[in-house]
C-alpha cells in the first residue's frame, strides 16, 4: 500500500466539501487541524475524519433546529425576527431587545423556485404567529459578480430575479401581517459587525467569529449571518426597550 501523501488527504477533504487548514501531513495519527463545509474549525486526525467527516458544531447545530423552545414575549420587550433571506437555505435568528433567544436556518430542496418561495411565505407566517414579532427585519439583495469565461467579469441575473422575487413576497407578507420590515443592505451589517474581509468566503468566516465571540454560539454560515443582520437591527433602533419610529430618522 502506497504511504498517504499530503495532497492526498487536501484532495480528499476537498471531495466532501472540507478544507485540510494544516500545512503539513505527517501520519492517520497525527491531529492537524481542517475547516468543515460550514466553515467550522476542526481539530483531528486524518485517521478519524475520514471516517466519517463529523463536524461537532454540525451536530450541535442539527441537535438545537430539533429542540428549538418557543419564548413568550414579556412586556415592554421589543422582539425583532432577522432573516438571512435565501430560496434554498434561509438562516433566521431571534432577539428579544439585544438578547439573542434563538437562531437556526431552514432548508427547501424543491427544484421549482416559486414552490420554495410559498414554502418560504408559508414558514414566515408561522414564525410570526408563533414568535409575535414586533419587527422583522430582511437581508436585502445583491447581483453577484463572478470571473466568466475569457476572464470577463459575468453576473448571475437568473438567481438575482428569484431572489427580488422572494423579497417581494417576505415584504408583503409582512405587510399583510401588519409586522413593520425592514431591508437592510449586506455591507450596512458587516460594517456594523466589523467585518471587512474582501472574499465571500472569508466575509462567511467573519461572521461566523463575530457570533463566536459575541454569543459564545457555534453558528452555521447562514445563522451567523442572520445573527449579525438582527444584531444590527437592535443595537441600532432599540434603545430603553422602545424601537425608534422610523418616520423619524
Amino acid at each position: 500500500m502506497s504511504r498517504i501523501k499530503y495532497d492526498d488527504v487536501k484532495a480528499a477533504a476537498a471531495f466532501h466539501g472540507w478544507k485540510l487548514i494544516s500545512t503539513e501531513y505527517k501520519n492517520l495519527n497525527t491531529e492537524m487541524e481542517f475547516s468543515c463545509p460550514e466553515g467550522h474549525i476542526v481539530y483531528s486526525t486524518w485517521k478519524k475524519v475520514r471516517e466519517n467527516f463529523y463536524c461537532p458544531s454540525c451536530e450541535e447545530a442539527k441537535k438545537r433546529d430539533n429542540s428549538i423552545e418557543i419564548k413568550p414575549k414579556a412586556k415592554n420587550v421589543t422582539r425583532v425576527i432577522a432573516l438571512d433571506d435565501a430560496t434554498a437555505i434561509t438562516g433566521w435568528s431571534i432577539y428579544d431587545d439585544r438578547n439573542l433567544i434563538a437562531y437556526g436556518k431552514i432548508e427547501f430542496s424543491q427544484r421549482d423556485s416559486i414552490e420554495r418561495i410559498s414554502k418560504l411565505r408559508q414558514w414566515l407566517i408561522n414564525m410570526i404567529e408563533s414568535w409575535k414579532p414586533d419587527k422583522i427585519a430582511i437581508e436585502d439583495i445583491q447581483l453577484q459578480k463572478f470571473a466568466g469565461k475569457n476572464g470577463h467579469t459575468e453576473s448571475a441575473v437568473t438567481t438575482y430575479k428569484v431572489l427580488a422575487q422572494l423579497q417581494g413576497v417576505l415584504l408583503v407578507t409582512c405587510f399583510e401581517k401588519n409586522i413593520p420590515c425592514t431591508v437592510v443592505h449586506t455591507a450596512t451589517w458587516r460594517a456594523h459587525c466589523g467585518i471587512k474581509a474582501k472574499s465571500r468566503a472569508d466575509q462567511k468566516r467573519a461572521a461566523q467569529l463575530y457570533v463566536k465571540s459575541k454569543f459564545d454560539k457555534n453558528a452555521t454560515q447562514d445563522e451567523a449571518d442572520a445573527i449579525c443582520i438582527g444584531a444590527y437591527m437592535v443595537e441600532k433602533y432599540i434603545k430603553n426597550n422602545e424601537m425608534i419610529e422610523f418616520s423619524s430618522l
